[in-house]
């Protein structure tokens, strides 16, 4: 019992540490200026806006407004999430995919609404209100 207990003490603090790394990560926010600057991931809020650079580590689900591949594409890796080792292509809308430079975004306000959170990684239901125009989002945007 007692060998059981300090292994589980052991897993628990090895598990405090990598919380406290993770979270300690710098991620770049938008900061209502069309300037991103670096936070870290724990300071993280739901309707920030993300700018992620290619084979950076992203903190939470997002949704890919632009990206400087045309078409707004881009390929993500999910190994962490569902171990799958293969790239999965998303797609912005195309609404947004003029969202090509940093100052486009000090005048950017969307709404997006969506489904609670849940464990499924395939399926998603929303949309991102944008003026007066309402587009459908799908895990295509996630």
């Amino acid at each position: 019992v007692g060998a059981a207990m300090v292994k589980e003490l052991v897993e628990d603090c090895r598990r405090k540490r990598q919380d406290i790394k993770v979270n300690n990560r710098k991620v770049r926010v938008h900061q209502g200026n069309g300037i991103f600057e670096h936070t870290k991931w724990m300071n993280l809020r739901v309707g920030d806006i993300v700018k992620v650079e290619k084979n950076e580590y992203f903190p939470a689900d997002l949704v890919l407004l632009s990206s400087s591949y045309d078409e707004g594409i881009c390929y993500v890796e999910t190994t962490n999430l569902d171990g799958e080792t293969n790239l999965k292509l998303k797609q912005a809308l195309e609404a947004t995919t003029h969202l090509d430079d940093d100052s486009m975004f000090k005048n950017f306000r969307a709404i997006i609404r969506c489904e609670d959170p849940n464990a499924s990684l395939y399926t998603f239901v929303g949309s991102l209100d944008l003026g007066e125009q309402q587009y459908p989002l799908s895990p295509q945007q996630l």
